[in-house]
Order: structure tokens, then C-alpha cells, then sequence
């Protein structure tokens, strides 16, 4: 996989937004957590209805709810040794397990993981689905990323696979499915209505796995826009400096968002580095300072000897409780920089998957990847693009130019459709 050095991404100079001045804006992280439940939608419900809680809910409301359904579910409840009950316990004990605890409430909030190396899975190319393993519920989503053929080689043929060799095979992997996929609207054969339903549902069962949203609208804005711009080029009056200048724009867009967010992700890292650096020498000053006596102010006061001096456990409580408070931001602190990490490696990762996409669009708008007679003989002298695409259904043979026109606006309306789809019901946010 061709994805950006992340050496010089993590060198980057980030704007003023993440300047010392703006670092003071972490000192609340708990509550910085709290508001992004509240601002962001969640990217998959599943869990929270389990729990029967709203996805903005606090750690109590949950637990609270936690403990009403497993005293419902508890089969000491039970009249009956009801399976349902027990599944639905199950179900309830592992939404908690989840739920309970913001390390593993955010990254299901945001982007539907529930273990942690699903993203490295998806995200980090073939070397590591071999070392990580993948469920098979991310076999459709890794299909249409262009990754189904790496699962049946072993772990020392891929590691051995130069970039260049992973990336021809998936462009060519893409653009085999992609003409299946557009067959029978460039022949006729089915109704675009029965189509576009069809494809609605693929997305709709996509767009709940772990990063399935996000990946299905890079895919589908892949489509849209390589299908419009070969629409443009054949329309009177659009340039092709018009196309080239909107192509690039999008490619360089992409390049700073990644960039924007790998920094930021960087910065916030390092930002907290020092500050909890800080905080130890902090402490070890403190520990080597002498006792300090604390005296009466007068009556009223809570101590009723004027010479009382407080004692080692009170000092060692007063401790207990910083260190706790102190141990809650680190860890709240840590699950955002694990969120931030997330995404910075999706927005690398993105840069990827829209140029290996586009590229087997292309492939089968340039006619290099058509199903016209002499198409099992791409390596051959008898190689003639011109053939145009043969029809399974009726055996006719539709003119290449044709085909591809057809081609063009099939892979516009499958790109408008899965776009469409990932947005709604989900947390998507642009």
C-alpha cells in the first residue's frame, strides 16, 4: 500500500489552532469527551439499544441501565430456563463491557470498532491482515477495498510483493468487481431501478461494520467523480484543463486533510508528553519538600486545637485523591489521542484507496479492462480495445464508445447511491 512517510508527516508545522496557547484546551478532557457524545451522532446504534440508553448518555446512566437489565435477564428472575433470556443477558453484559468505559466507549462511537486491531486490520494493507487476522463480517469491506485476493496467499509471499505489485493487482481486482457491478446497466438487462435498490442494501448492511461508512463514501465519491469526469470530457465546451484543475484540487485536498490530521495527532501526543512530564517532576519536587504544618485560623475554624498539624494520612489521602483525579485525565487523554491516531491513519489510508479506485475505473473507461472478444488475451499481440464490450445476455457486442458512455454514468449513479447511503442514519461528519 502507497501511503504518505509518516516521518514527514510527523514533522509537520501545525497551525496556531495547536500553538502552547491552544494546548490549554486538553485540560478538561473529560468534559471535551462528553461533548463530542453529544455533538456526533454515533456511527452504529447496536450497542446503546442493547443497553437501552442514548448514545449521549453519561458512565452512570449506563451502569445504571446495565444493572436493571441483568436483574431482568438474571435467570434467578426467570420462571422458565428461557434461551432468549440468557442471549439477551449475554448481549447486554458484552454492550457494557464496551459501554462502560470511555478507552473502548470512543472508538465505537466513532467509527464502529470494538477491538481495537480491526483498524489496523482495514486500514494497514496485506502484511498486516496476515499478522492481525480479520473477522469474516469485514470480508465485503476489505472486497471492496481490493484486498479479497491477498486472504488466500500466505504471510511470506505478501511480504514479499514490492507496493508496486499490491497496488497493480488491487487496481485490477477493483476493476474486475466494478464491471460486474456495472454490467447490467451498461447492457440493458436490468432495470436501474432494481439496480440502484440493490446496491441501497449493500450499503446499508456495509455502513454499520467498523469503518464502514467512511469507506464506502471514498469508494463512492471514487466513482462519481471518475464516471462525471469522463462524462465532462465528452461534453461540447468542457476543457480538459477545467478537468485536470478540478482533479488536482481534489488530490491536493485530500493531501491536506491527511496531512492536517496526522499533525494534529502528532502535536496532541507531544503536548501531553510534556505536560504529564511536568506533572512527575512535579510530584518528585513535592515529595522531597518538608512536611507543612497547618494551623488554625480561629474559632470557626474545623480544627478545634489552634496548634493542630495534620497527619500523614491526611496528607497521604489529600495525595490519593490528586493522583486519582490525575490518573482519570491521563486516561481520558489517551483514549482521544487513540481516537485522533485513528483518524489520521483513515485520512492516509483514503489518499490510497481513491487513487487505487480511480485507477480501475479508469482502466475500464480507457477500455484497457473491457469484456470485448480478445479480452483473456491482454498480453497478446491480438489485443484490440476497439472490439467494444461483449453482452453476456444477448452475445452482442456494444460499440466500445457506447460502452464506455454507459460505463461512465453507471459509475456516477453507483457513486451518487453509495455516498447517499453512508451519510444517512449514521455519524457521518464531513
Amino acid at each position: 500500500m502507497r501511503l504518505l512517510p509518516i516521518l514527514l508527516l510527523h514533522t509537520v508545522l501545525i497551525p496556531s489552532a495547536f500553538t502552547a496557547k491552544g494546548a490549554s484546551d486538553f485540560s478538561s478532557t473529560a468534559l471535551k469527551m462528553h461533548k463530542l457524545y453529544l455533538s456526533q451522532p454515533p456511527h452504529d446504534m447496536a450497542l446503546y439499544n442493547t443497553l437501552r440508553v442514548s448514545p449521549n448518555a453519561t458512565a452512570a446512566q449506563i451502569t445504571k441501565s446495565y444493572r436493571r437489565l441483568s436483574r431482568a435477564y438474571h435467570p434467578d428472575k426467570q420462571n422458565d430456563s428461557n434461551h432468549l433470556h440468557q442471549q439477551e443477558l449475554t448481549e447486554v453484559q458484552q454492550a457494557y463491557e464496551i459501554l462502560k468505559d470511555d478507552t473502548t466507549r470512543l472508538p465505537y462511537h466513532k467509527y464502529g470498532l470494538t477491538n481495537p486491531n480491526v483498524a489496523i486490520t482495514l486500514l494497514m494493507g496485506p502484511a498486516a491482515r496476515q499478522s492481525f487476522g480479520h473477522p469474516e463480517s469485514l470480508d465485503s469491506l476489505l472486497e471492496l477495498m481490493g484486498f479479497e485476493h491477498f486472504s488466500s496467499l500466505n504471510s511470506r509471499t505478501t511480504r514479499n510483493l514490492s507496493p508496486e505489485a499490491i497496488y497493480r493487482i488491487r487496481v485490477r481486482t477493483l476493476a474486475a468487481r466494478l464491471v460486474e457491478q456495472i454490467r447490467p446497466l451498461v447492457e440493458d438487462s436490468v432495470e436501474r431501478g432494481i439496480v440502484a435498490h440493490a446496491i441501497a442494501q449493500q450499503c446499508d448492511e456495509w455502513k454499520v461494520l467498523p469503518l464502514g461508512a467512511q469507506i464506502i463514501r471514498c469508494v463512492g465519491r471514487a466513482y462519481r467523480h471518475s464516471g462525471q469526469d469522463y462524462l465532462n470530457s465528452k461534453t461540447p465546451g468542457v476543457s480538459d484543463v477545467s478537468i485536470a484543475v478540478r482533479q488536482r484540487w481534489r488530490r491536493t485536498k485530500g493531501f491536506w486533510s491527511a496531512l492536517f490530521a496526522t499533525g494534529r495527532a502528532s502535536m496532541t501526543e507531544k503536548v501531553w508528553t510534556l505536560q504529564e512530564k511536568r506533572h512527575r517532576r512535579k510530584q518528585k519536587v513535592q515529595k522531597n519538600q518538608p512536611a507543612l504544618e497547618y494551623h488554625s485560623l480561629g474559632e470557626g475554624s474545623e480544627f478545634l486545637d489552634p496548634d493542630y498539624i495534620m497527619s500523614e494520612s491526611d496528607l497521604d489521602d489529600l495525595e490519593d485523591e490528586e493522583e486519582m483525579k490525575h490518573s482519570q485525565r491521563l486516561k481520558a487523554q489517551q483514549t482521544l489521542l487513540h481516537s485522533l491516531q485513528v483518524e489520521a491513519l483513515w485520512k492516509v489510508t483514503k489518499l490510497d484507496l481513491d487513487k487505487t479506485v480511480r485507477a480501475a475505473c479508469n482502466m475500464i473507461l480507457t477500455g484497457d479492462y473491457f469484456f470485448f472478444p480478445s479480452h483473456q488475451l491482454v498480453y497478446q499481440d491480438d489485443y484490440y480495445p476497439e472490439d467494444g464490450w461483449v453482452s453476456t445476455s444477448s452475445g452482442k457486442t456494444i460499440h466500445a464508445e457506447e460502452a464506455r458512455m454507459k460505463a461512465a454514468e453507471a459509475m456516477k449513479m453507483i457513486g451518487n447511491i453509495m455516498v447517499e447511503r453512508s451519510k444517512d442514519g449514521t455519524g457521518w461528519k464531513e
